[in-house]
């Protein structure tokens, strides 16, 4: 949120996790190189964190120019310091991932209609594109693309054509055709939906595999095409930056020509996710801000040779950000100005501690002593890392959150012995997960049992790639009523389930027996 009229600002990067923010006997001389501390703009003594915001304030950074292990300058906030009265907003935001848009084409066609395998009609989408290039170069207006063919041939599979291999065909032909697009704003590819070559929710199938395909299933409803965008590509700079781009995801729109059955669907598996502490970002940020600092001109004016500039920012770190907006009153004869001015901190992620020690001392502490103050926190933050293979992304996108017991059947978790009174059991025990995935080869080996019943053995089986069906064999040694247990208990490891961070155990589980 910004609600200044020009862009006076300053950048702060802390290198070293250390931050002086709770020892009030500390002076900005005890700051190390790299390291953050909040000092009371009159004494010039660090303020415990509790009482951050109760009187005035500056933000340093020390921070060594020459790399001779002496601290030789202190980065500053914008303005000469902060006045509490003036203290507009605060916004906290933990690094977002950038994440492509993925759409799941479900392209409809008609028969064949030869026996010669060969079709004739015309195919084609028109997909629109947009991202901060294509809106500098043409404004805010989408970049339209055509991917059109006419006619193909029909893989013959098993002595048979069939409109289920014609559908594969033009799937193929069109995911050939975006590929093969020199501008490469997207990527497509032939992915089947669940059960087919692993048991992920989309999994890419090549046109080797279509006849394997077409023998295990009865049609083609479960191939779809999936289409990811492509980000710019960031563009390095020294010294003067004049490609720079920010929010660098590409968005498109999808709409089918010609050909295409009005039963056809689009979906939108995942919209763009921009992201947020890009290192780059904050790179250009405190080149930007320089401007305010030293001088608006980035070249020397004798040779036209950018300036040298010491900037802190490291392009391939990742950060979480705070911003600081505020005003600044100064006195000039009878007259009050007021400034308006922000300061940004820009911490590693990598500095877990000084981010939790900054999150506690403004989210709540300057929020507590400054009650006008506006905090925005969206402080938590992802690990770092683009989504690597978009196929094992669910229709309900990729869970943060780990794998967990989402049910078990039946709910009581009430075993009963079997009508034949001879310790058997033919009752099993459906347990259903939510946030990841049973290992395909998940057996009665993996699991650990608590209080097992002498004569009986456990058979586990994958029924679905998030349920797991317990049955048992054999006849319990002991089976009177006064046999039967409720501490029954299982434990699957984690390793045999995609998503866990930990075993997954059900307690509680009843064994009754009605046998003597």
């Amino acid at each position: 949120m910004s609600n200044r009229n020009n862009d006076v600002f300053k950048v702060l990067i802390p290198t070293v996790a250390d931050t002086i923010l709770t020892n009030s006997a500390k002076t900005v001389e005890d700051l190390g190189i790299g390291e953050l501390g909040i000092f009371e703009a009159h004494t010039s003594k660090s303020i415990n964190a509790a009482n951050v915001g109760k009187n005035d304030f500056r933000i340093i950074v020390a921070e060594d120019t020459n790399g001779d292990s002496v601290v030789d300058k202190l980065e500053k906030q914008a303005g000469q310091y902060i006045q509490v009265k003036n203290l507009k907003s605060i916004s906290l935001q933990g690094y977002r991932n950038p994440k492509p848009q993925i759409e799941i084409l479900n392209p409809q066609v008609t028969a064949v209609g030869t026996t010669d395998g060969i079709y004739d009609e015309e195919y084609g989408i028109k997909i629109n594109f947009l991202n901060p290039k294509i809106t500098r170069l043409g404004g805010k207006h989408e970049f339209s693309k055509y991917y059109n063919f006419t006619g193909g041939l029909v893989q013959k599979c098993a002595n048979a054509y069939s409109v289920h291999a014609k559908r594969i065909a033009v799937m193929q032909e069109l995911v050939t055709l975006i590929n093969d697009d020199p501008d490469g704003l997207v990527t497509a590819e032939l992915v089947t939906i669940d059960g087919f070559f692993g048991e992920e929710v989309y999994t890419a199938i090549t046109i080797a595999d279509i006849c394997t395909y077409l023998a295990d299933n009865t049609d083609s409803n479960l191939l779809r095409i999936r289409l990811t965008t492509v980000p710019m590509a960031i563009k390095d700079f020294i010294g003067i930056n004049v490609g720079y781009y920010k929010d660098r995801e590409t968005t498109i729109q999808v709409f089918y020509k010609e050909s295409f059955l009005t039963t056809s669907t689009i979906t939108t598996l995942r919209p763009v996710q921009y992201e947020q502490g890009s290192g780059y970002d904050v790179f250009e940020r405190e080149y930007q801000s320089e401007g305010w600092e030293t001088s608006s001109y980035r070249t020397n004016t004798v040779t036209g040779l950018p300036r040298d500039r010491k900037l802190y920012a490291d392009t391939a770190t990742k950060y979480n950000l705070i911003s600081l907006e505020y005003t600044f009153d100064s006195d000039a004869g009878w007259n009050t100005y007021n400034h308006n001015l922000a300061t940004e901190i820009a911490v590693p992620v990598t500095l877990d501690d000084a981010w939790a020690s900054l999150i506690a001392l403004f989210n709540t502490h300057v929020k507590a002593n400054v009650p006008h103050v506006i905090v925005i926190n969206d402080s938590v933050a992802e690990v770092p890392g683009t989504i690597a293979d978009p196929g094992v992304i669910t229709t309900d996108e990729e869970s943060l959150d780990p794998a967990s017991i989402d049910s078990v059947s039946p709910a009581d978790k009430d075993i009963n012995e079997a009508v034949a009174d001879d310790g058997s059991i033919t009752e099993t025990l459906v347990i259903n997960i939510v946030g990841g995935e049973f290992a395909a080869d998940i057996d009665a080996d993996d699991i650990t049992e608590t209080n097992k019943i002498t004569g009986l053995t456990l058979v586990a089986t994958r029924t679905d790639k998030d349920t797991l069906t317990l049955s048992w064999t054999g006849n319990a040694s002991a089976h009177a009523v006064g046999d039967s247990i409720t501490d029954y208990a299982i434990s699957i490891p984690a390793a045999k389930i995609t998503g866990a961070d930990t075993a997954l155990t059900v307690t509680g589980i009843k064994f009754t027996f009605t046998g003597s």
